[in-house]
């Protein structure tokens, strides 16, 4: 069945007939790339380490699955959730290839503000660089539910510059 349906996550429940269904993490393991999950109704130190062995991600007991499944099973949505609004903003702007300056210009900050905010992201979601971060982005929906594209956000507003002169794209032109 892991075969066929190709699910993300797997969960085995090791409480009955332990032996068996240890083994049967190596097959699932080794067969499909899944998270693999091993459950019982209380830890132990042999089995979860047979478990670990066997390929199961972790061990955990059902009453801890029972408590705060998605924290137990989906580890990143709490890691995502430390992201402050403006963090999300700079992770969209990244993930559509724009660069500090451009981030800056178009959400109203400096450029070591802006580099502030991708040293405080790669912090929290222990990345190391843009490259990261985007690929981060997409396999935990980050940056929404279909790919983003550069209309996304808003085309800067032209700046006035002295004598009448306007700034629109890096070009200078004269003001109608």
């Amino acid at each position: 069945m892991a075969h066929r349906e190709k699910p993300d996550l797997i969960i085995v429940d090791v409480h009955a007939d332990t032996r068996r269904r240890i083994a049967g993490i190596r097959e699932l393991a080794a067969a499909v790339s899944a998270r693999v999950v091993a459950v019982d109704d209380e830890y132990d130190i042999g089995i979860h380490r047979r478990a670990v062995r066997n390929g199961a991600e972790e061990m955990v007991t059902l009453e801890r699955l029972q408590e705060a499944p998605i924290t137990v099973l989906c580890p990143e949505v709490e890691t995502i959730a430390r992201l402050t609004e403006r963090e999300r903003a700079i992770v969209t702007s990244v993930t559509l290839g724009l660069n500090d300056k451009t981030i800056a210009m178009r959400l109203g900050l400096s450029d070591s503000t802006v580099r502030a905010h991708l040293k405080s992201i790669f912090t929290k979601l222990r990345l190391t660089d843009r490259l990261d971060l985007v690929v981060y982005s997409f396999l935990n929906g980050l940056v929404g539910g279909k790919q983003p594209t550069q209309n996304t956000l808003a085309a800067p507003r032209p700046m006035t510059l002295s004598k009448g002169l306007m700034m629109k794209s890096g070009r200078r032109s004269a003001a109608s």
